[in-house]
């Protein structure tokens, strides 16, 4: 089982990511993962591309649960042209955090 991480500081926690890592994270209100998606898009908008980044995420509301999955800004861009956006970031989620 992945750990979990308490988010306290979410463009701090954005900023430690690199391609490659999937993480878990526990959001601190009930509602945070909408003001939490506007940050991540800003974050993969302005940093993405010169951080050679790219974080998808998938948020299980259940269990206020976020899970971010970050691939590499050449690998996004594949997966766009590919039309595989849904496909293959996904399947890097874990079982338990799958679904909503």
């Amino acid at each position: 089982m992945k750990e979990i991480k308490t988010i306290y500081k979410p463009s701090h926690w954005l900023t430690s990511l690199k391609a490659g890592d999937v993480v878990v994270g526990k959001l601190l209100t009930r509602f945070s993962d909408q003001s939490f998606s506007v940050i991540l898009a800003r974050f993969n908008e302005r940093h993405g591309q010169e951080r050679n980044i790219f974080i998808h995420y998938h948020f299980k509301r259940s269990k206020q649960i976020m899970v971010l999955v970050c691939v590499s800004w050449a690998d996004h861009v594949e997966e766009y042209k590919k039309k595989k956006y849904e496909e293959d970031w996904k399947q890097k989620i874990p079982l338990e955090f799958r679904g909503n």
